[in-house]
């Protein structure tokens, strides 16, 4: 299926506030200069300003959890993740490999991700950077990708698809891989030349959604029930529109089921495709952006509510440079930069974390070989890397060695009568 635009994801958090405002990141591509000399800047948009990260790599997904953003793609053909913009590389074995998707759960960091292998590619979850191979049948199936992760109950839901070689049902087929405990589910969806681009998990309920073959590629979205069996039901709606479609994700809110993806057709004949944002909610299909330029809607999620979706508008398709960055919030259009915006993360605003850092302070910040501590009283201390692993542990004591932990950036939790009163980021130098 062609895709026109070359799409590029990551999104960005921070320390949130009081209130019940939202706040909003968007994170994707800045792309400044024109023509061959264009340049091209993965970062994140908040609060009016875009910024950059190192440029270079490609950033396929994000999360925001405890006031730290997490982000996967790949860098030089290696798998690769950014903490806070700092980059740190991911164990996936093989000569190429990517990361693509992200989940933080109760402290478990969950990452999607494949690798050329020599039968093609193959899949892969990692729970706090240890691997995990995710089946395939590899005397049919060519390759398998992933795109998409998702995790509830401590249970990790994985979407993509299977390529199967074979002369009367060869093609590509949505898939399903569940990870529970020490048992993995595998499902290849009974749909031939499908795909399963994302993924939303609701009360065990597994919503994939992605496009399906009929008379062109159409959007799908497809409810698995009993996923955590070897014979789960499935319950699929085709949206039967004229023309060929792309779908990018997805989201549940209540009983209302929202994609987000793009429509290619001719602006005129014998150009290019050109493809218009689209927005599904329940099967009912609105144009976005203006129907005489090219766009595409990325990504969606929703607070209140009310849908937030990024995406890209052009009115040149064959200009990068001619890319802006749109924001829908319920469905009006925001130009926030020139680039690509592709991933989006709203979180509602949260005081705790706030008054956690106020209440015992870190110093210095960064540290080389030791810290100290200043604030309230508390009964012990413990540091924990940034995949939730506990690395160091200490009493009441007012310095803290860290000689022996390796640089990086450490969350330093503070405890009294068994609760959590203090949070800070540290930076090991």
């Amino acid at each position: 299926m062609k895709k026109t635009l070359l799409v590029i994801a990551l999104a960005f958090g921070a320390f949130a506030t009081m209130g019940q405002t939202p706040e909003i990141y968007v994170g994707g591509l800045e792309l400044t200069g024109s023509g061959i000399g264009v340049s091209i800047s993965p970062g994140v948009w908040h609060n009016g300003q875009f910024q950059p990260f190192e440029t270079g790599g490609t950033l396929n997904d994000i999360f925001v959890s405890g006031g730290d953003v997490y982000a996967v793609g790949y860098l030089n053909n290696a798998a690769m993740m950014w903490i806070n913009g700092v980059s740190h590389p991911i164990d996936i074995a093989g000569n190429y490999t990517t990361a693509t998707g992200i989940y933080i759960s109760n402290d478990n960091v969950y990452v999607c991700g494949m690798m050329a292998g020599f039968t093609g590619l193959d899949a892969v979850l990692l729970i706090n950077d240890n691997p995990i191979g995710l089946p395939r049948d590899v005397s049919s199936a060519l390759e398998c990708s992933v795109n998409a992760v998702f995790v509830e109950n401590d249970i990790a839901y994985i979407a993509g698809s299977t390529s199967i070689n074979d002369i009367d049902t060869g093609g590509m087929y949505a898939s399903l891989w569940i990870v529970e405990n020490n048992n993995i589910y595998y499902h290849i969806l009974p749909y031939r030349n499908s795909e399963a681009n994302d993924i939303f998990v609701k009360d065990g309920e597994v919503y994939l959604f992605g496009v399906y073959k009929t008379n062109g590629y159409k959007p799908a979205f497809c409810k698995v029930l009993n996923a955590t069996t070897e014979t789960p039901q499935y319950e699929t709606q085709i949206i039967e529109e004229e023309g060929d479609f792309d779908v990018f994700a997805g989201y549940v809110d209540g009983n209302n089921v929202y994609m987000v993806g793009g429509k290619d057709q001719n602006a005129e004949p014998g150009n290019d495709v050109m493809p218009k944002a689209c927005l599904w909610s329940n099967g009912n299909m609105t144009f976005l952006a203006d129907t005489t330029y090219a766009s595409v809607a990325m990504d969606i999620t929703v607070f209140n509510h009310i849908p937030y979706i990024t995406g890209v508008v052009s009115q040149n398709v064959e200009d990068i440079s001619c890319y802006q960055a749109t924001l829908w919030e319920n469905n009006q259009a925001q130009t926030l930069y020139n680039g690509l915006a592709t991933k989006i993360f709203v979180t509602e605003e949260n005081s705790l974390y706030s008054v956690l850092q106020n209440q015992v302070s870190v110093y210095p910040n960064p540290a080389i070989d030791k810290f100290y501590l200043e604030g309230i009283d508390y009964d012990y201390v413990k540091i924990y890397d940034l995949f939730g692993r506990e690395v160091l542990s200490r009493g009441k004591d007012k310095e803290i060695c860290i000689e022996n932990l390796v640089k990086g950036i450490y969350n330093v939790r503070i405890f009294a009568d068994g609760k959590v009163i203090g949070n800070n980021k540290l930076v090991k130098q």
